[in-house]
């Protein structure tokens, strides 16, 4: 069986686009627990696997900031792994540590904790919104606005996703998942399927991190 799904961060857990042998689900996870316990091909989560220790950013944030230009700002820098700990913004925001990033760190360190290098066959780390632009001939608009929520529903179109957000939106609380998160996990499953297929583009790669785990961002 053929299983591809793409994970986006949402407020309720994690919410993944799923299709088992062409067969198409939307399910709210509310941790990591589907993700290591089923057998999937192909997966693409929104999350930073692999983090640098002391000083330095990661080669491969740098990288896909670069591709975006004007938009990088929506690629945020992995925090350093002696920082993953932090339960208080006051202690690290002295370290160069947004809020943004600080708000992410339980996900971080969901992931960090049940991840192995070998599983870096099949999971792989990926960003939406690098996936998107890749995808397009035009500047799209923040994805947080009408406009830019139908750019994406037709650049989803445009690559044949199965994904139709008529049909799956309604499905959960706004208070739990955003109509964004779910494009965002949509594309993700197309980057699963490119990667699975042996078409997948990455940046970084070059680097590991203290525990073997690669560094790369995929799109």
């Amino acid at each position: 069986m053929t299983s591809l799904v793409g994970v986006d961060g949402c407020r309720a857990g994690w919410i993944a686009v799923c299709e088992r042998d062409g067969r198409l689900s939307v399910e709210l996870w509310p941790d990591l627990d589907s993700l290591f316990s089923q057998r999937w091909t192909m997966a693409c989560v929104d999350i930073p696997i692999g983090l640098k220790h002391g000083d330095g950013r990661r080669a491969c944030d740098q990288e896909a900031r670069d591709l975006l230009g004007k938009q990088r700002s929506s690629v945020f820098y992995a925090p350093p792994r002696q920082l993953l700990a932090a339960t208080d913004y006051e202690d690290v925001r002295g370290e160069g540590m947004s809020l943004q990033t600080f708000y992410l760190l339980p996900k971080i360190r969901e992931m960090d904790e049940r991840i192995e290098p070998q599983d870096q066959k099949w999971l792989k780390e990926a960003h939406p919104e690098l996936s998107f632009r890749s995808r397009s001939e035009r500047v799209l608009h923040s994805k947080k606005s009408p406009s830019g929520r139908t750019q994406r529903t037709d650049l989803l179109k445009d690559v044949e996703s199965p994904f139709d957000i008529r049909r799956w939106e309604s499905g959960f609380l706004r208070r739990e998942v955003a109509v964004d998160d779910l494009l965002d996990a949509a594309i993700l499953l197309e980057v699963a399927r490119e990667w699975f297929l042996g078409e997948g583009q990455a940046v970084g790669g070059e680097e590991r991190d203290s525990r073997g785990l690669k560094m790369e961002i995929c799109f």
